[in-house]
C-alpha cells in the first residue's frame, strides 16, 4: 500500500493490471510488479482522526491519519486537519511518541471536512484537538482543570525539536500533556492562549 508522498501507479505481469487488489498462486513461472509514483510537488494532504476512502491523503474523501501526513510531508505541503481528536499513537505504553513538526510544513487546525480554501475554517467552532491521553482515562476533552488529566500521558504531544521557524501549527487546541508547563489552546487563526497550569 502506497503512502503519502507517494502513489500506487498499477501493476505489471502475472495476469495483474490496473490498480485494484492483484491475487494469483505463487509460482517460479509467475512474477508481477508492483509500480509507485513518487511525489515531488507540494500538495495539500487531508487528515482525519481516523482514515477515510483509500486513505492516500489527497482529498477529504481519502482522507489519512495526522501522523500518516506528517510522515509523508515534503517541504510547501500544507495539511488540513478534519475537527476531533488526534493523539500522537494508538499504543497506550508509547509515551514517547509525538507529532514531530516538519521545516518548510504547514499544519492547519478547524476544519469540517468538506472545504476548498483554508479561509472557510473556523478553529474556533471545530476545535480540533492534539491530545496526550494516549490511555484514554482522562476525565475531560480538552483538559480544562488539571485534575482531568489521569494516568501515562504523553511526554510531549507536539515536537519542534529540530525545526525552524518555517515549521507552522496553526487552529488547533494542544491538551492532556504530561510534561507542559501550560495547556494552550489555539483559540483564533494565528493565536494561541494559555488555559491553565498544567502538572509538573
Amino acid at each position: 500500500m502506497a503512502t503519502s508522498p507517494s502513489t500506487f501507479a498499477g501493476w505489471s505481469g502475472g495476469g495483474c493490471s490496473g490498480t485494484g487488489t492483484c491475487t494469483f498462486t505463487m509460482a517460479a513461472a509467475n512474477s508481477t510488479k508492483a509500480y509507485f509514483t513518487l511525489r515531488n510537488v507540494a500538495a495539500i494532504l487531508y487528515a482525519k482522526p481516523t482514515e477515510s476512502g483509500t486513505g492516500d491523503c489527497l482529498s477529504w474523501a481519502n482522507a489519512c491519519t495526522l501522523q500518516t501526513a506528517l510522515t509523508g510531508a515534503i517541504p510547501g505541503d500544507e495539511i488540513w486537519a478534519a475537527a476531533g481528536t488526534y493523539k500522537p499513537t494508538s499504543d497506550s505504553t508509547d509515551r514517547s511518541a509525538t507529532f514531530q513538526l516538519k521545516n518548510a510544513v504547514a499544519l492547519y487546525g478547524g476544519f469540517t471536512g468538506a472545504e476548498t480554501a483554508r479561509t472557510q475554517r473556523n478553529p474556533v467552532t471545530n476545535l480540533t484537538i492534539l491530545s496526550g491521553d494516549i490511555d484514554s482515562n482522562d476525565t475531560a476533552n480538552p483538559v480544562t482543570v488539571v485534575s482531568q488529566i489521569v494516568g501515562n500521558n504523553s511526554y510531549h504531544v507536539v515536537s519542534g525539536l529540530g525545526v525552524d521557524t518555517s515549521a507552522s501549527l496553526d487552529g488547533f487546541t494542544v491538551t492532556a500533556e504530561a510534561r507542559l508547563t501550560v495547556i494552550i489552546r489555539m483559540t483564533q487563526v494565528g493565536e494561541c492562549t494559555t488555559i491553565l497550569p498544567a502538572p509538573p
